[in-house]
């Protein structure tokens, strides 16, 4: 079922996870950075990418709510759509 048919909640729920796929490729981008800044400077590398591995890991689980859901939205949508649809 397309995007369109379930509903403006469904629309905003994409919105917002296109928005948060991007923020999240631009944090790794920027941490890949930082993690190259402090090896130059002499930080442990080993500190560096423990840093950025546990701050991806935590990344990954607020994604994968934000995913869970999108879907709960969707599923939610369907059933108001079916039930009105069986009101009618």
């Amino acid at each position: 079922m397309s995007p369109e048919l379930l509903g403006p909640g469904v629309l905003v729920e994409q919105e917002i996870f296109g928005q948060m796929e991007q923020i999240w490729t631009l944090y790794l981008r920027l941490l890949g950075e930082v993690a190259s800044l402090r090896v130059g400077r002499g930080v442990d590398m080993e500190r560096a990418i423990e840093t950025q591995a546990s701050r991806a890991s935590e990344i990954n689980g607020l994604r994968k709510e934000l995913e869970e859901s999108n879907r709960k939205a969707r599923r939610l949508d369907e059933d108001l759509r079916e039930r009105d649809y069986a009101m009618a």
